[in-house]
C-alpha cells in the first residue's frame, strides 16, 4: 500500500512540474492563432494573393522549377520558387526589370549575395509594389545547389 501512495505522490509531483509548462504552451498557441485570425493574413488571405501573383508573373523561358516552399504567419507570408537555369544573370535581370516594370513594380535594390561568406557571384534583385515584394535571387556560378535561381513572392504587414 505504501508503494501505491509513493507512486501517486510521484505522479502528483510530476504533474505539478509539467502543468505550468503545458499551460504556457497552450496560451502561446491560442494567442498565436488569435493574432493570425485578427491580422490581414486571416485564413491565409495574403498567401493566396501571393499564389495568384505567382501565376500572373511570367517565368524566364529557360527556368526549370525544382521545388516550391511557402510560409504564412500573422505579419508576413512567402511563396518561394526555386529554379535551375543556364541563363546569364544579366539576361534574367533585364527580363524581370522589363516584365515587372511593365506591371508597375519598382526595382528597390540590387545586392551581392554571399553563401556562408563566400562570393560565388550571387545577386539579389528586389521589386516592390505596396506591401508586396518580389525578390529574384541568383546563387552564382560557383554554387553547388540543385537550383541556382529563386523567385520569392513576399508580403509583409508594415
Amino acid at each position: 500500500m505504501a508503494e501505491l501512495k509513493l507512486s501517486k505522490s510521484k505522479i502528483k509531483s510530476w504533474a505539478l512540474r509539467i502543468l505550468p509548462s503545458a499551460i504556457f504552451v497552450l496560451i502561446f498557441l491560442l494567442l498565436n492563432y488569435w493574432w493570425k485570425q485578427n491580422s490581414p493574413n486571416r485564413d491565409d488571405a495574403k498567401l493566396k494573393e501571393l499564389h495568384q501573383l505567382s501565376l500572373e508573373i511570367p517565368v524566364y523561358p529557360d527556368f526549370t522549377e525544382v521545388v516550391t516552399h511557402e510560409s504564412s504567419r500573422a505579419m508576413d507570408a512567402g511563396l518561394y520558387k526555386y529554379y535551375f537555369s543556364t541563363a546569364e544573370y544579366d539576361d534574367v535581370k533585364q527580363f524581370y526589370a522589363r516584365e515587372l516594370g511593365n506591371r508597375g513594380w519598382k526595382l528597390s535594390s540590387e545586392q551581392r549575395q554571399y553563401d556562408w561568406f563566400r562570393d560565388y557571384g550571387g545577386r539579389n534583385l528586389a521589386f516592390e509594389k505596396g506591401d508586396f515584394l518580389i525578390a529574384i535571387e541568383y546563387a552564382g556560378a560557383g554554387s553547388n545547389d540543385r537550383s541556382n535561381y529563386s523567385i520569392n513572392f513576399i508580403w509583409k504587414n508594415r
